[in-house]
């Protein structure tokens, strides 16, 4: 669905300005990236208005996605999906129990999967040269041991899940 809505909007684009705008496939993938968050987020914070968990939910975002931005993650095939599973995850953030334990033990997790993981799934999904990996690393690495300072139970449950989402396991072919 988001990827049709993107397609029929850079068809259009393309047509009212052919010479100054960027190819439709190049400008259809930008376009998936821009509907597909806005989507994700205008449904997680509906969700979250009507269990009076907005603000919450704001700053899981928040947190989830600078987090994303430096360590990337896991893509789902379809943009409606990841649509869907962003949102559900982002209201659920703020419903989680937590204790002081689950807190340390998760920033722990986090710090640890980040050092193992992180960046991943950046080479063919953003445009930062492999120079800057290491960077993105330690950057990635503060931003979740931050919680150790922030001792918060959103932090710990954004860093946690998208660390998870760096998780990539190898698999070699036969032949």
């Amino acid at each position: 669905m988001i990827e049709s809505i993107a397609d029929r909007i850079a068809i259009m684009i393309k047509r009212t300005a052919p010479q100054e705008t960027a190819s439709v496939p190049v400008m259809r993938f930008a376009l998936i990236a821009i509907i597909n968050t806005a989507a994700a987020l205008l449904l997680a914070f509906s969700i979250s208005l009507f269990l009076s968990t907005l603000w919450e939910t704001v700053f899981a975002a928040f947190a989830f996605m600078v987090l994303r931005f430096f360590s990337g993650g896991f893509h789902l095939q379809s943009s409606t999906l990841c649509t869907i599973a962003s949102a559900l995850l982002l209201t659920t953030i703020p419903l989680l129990p937590f204790s002081d334990d689950s807190i340390f033990w998760g920033t722990v997790l986090s710090v640890i999967l980040l050092l193992i993981f992180a960046p991943s799934n950046i080479k063919n999904h953003a445009r930062i040269p492999e120079r800057y990996f290491p960077l993105l690393k330690v950057s990635s690495i503060l931003i979740a041991g931050s919680n150790f300072i922030f001792h918060n139970p959103i932090l710990c449950y954004s860093f946690l899940f998208q660390a998870l989402l760096t998780i990539t396991i190898r698999r070699e072919v036969k032949k």
